[in-house]
Parts: C-alpha cells; structure tokens; sequence
C-alpha cells in the first residue's frame, strides 16, 4: 500500500516540474511586443528644419521577403510608403509639416513589425532681447 500512494504522489509531481522547468526557460515565448519592437529598428525625430519634420528611419533584421514602410497621419491618410528588400535600412525622411498632429511610422511584413507613433504639438514662443544703450 506505501508503494502505492508514493506512485501516486511522484505521477502528480513530476507533471507540475515538468512544466514548471519549461516554462522558465524558454524566455524567448515570453518575450513582451515592445522589446521584439525594439530589436527591429528605432525612429527619431532630428530637428523641424524650413517647416519641414526631420525623422531618421533605422530597421534591422529585416526578412528576405522584405517589408513595407508606411507613413500616415492622425487620420490614417498615406503621407508615404516604400517596399525595402534589403535585410537592414536607414534614411532620413523630411515630411512637410501641414498641421499635422500624429505621425505613425509602421514596417510590416512576413514575420517582422515594427512601428511606432509621435504626437505632434505646435507652440510659438516670443523671445525677447534687451540691450542697453
């Protein structure tokens, strides 16, 4: 009968290590989007030059099949798009200003994504000099 109920406990147990192990040690299935995000390329607004937006595009690990890069507005509407073959890509994109209020930045394409947004806020401040005389 000892025999028995100790079958009976390590039939229960060893299932629960089982998972326990193989669920830990594979990060890589627990990864979250953003840091996948991440690893496939950056965004950065340069500077607003001649009332044009400066954005520096860098993608990497890009799929032999490619990807396409689109650019949109607040409202979705197309301000650019290109197919990119090659397995990594940077470029620098001036985008007329027009009142704009968001930006999305998304590559897509068989196994790959990446995107990410910018809010877009205008303010004009007056700056002052006073020089004595």
């Amino acid at each position: 009968m000892k025999s028995l109920n100790q079958l009976f406990k390590k039939a229960l147990v060893l299932p629960l290590i089982c998972i326990s192990v193989l669920s830990f040690s594979q990060p890589e299935l627990n990864e979250s989007a953003g840091d996948k995000n991440a690893e496939n390329g950056s965004i950065e607004f340069v500077k607003l030059e001649n009332d044009m937006l400066v954005f520096k595009v860098s993608l990497s690990q890009i799929p032999a099949r490619g990807c396409q890069l689109q650019i949109t507005n607040e409202n979705g509407d197309m301000i650019f798009e290109k197919k990119i073959n090659s397995s990594s890509f940077e470029q620098i994109y001036r985008i007329e200003r027009n009142n704009i209020s968001k930006l999305n930045f998304a590559a897509t394409g068989k196994n790959f994504r990446f995107s990410e947004s910018f809010n877009l806020r205008f303010k004009v401040e007056e700056k002052i000099e006073v020089s004595k005389l």
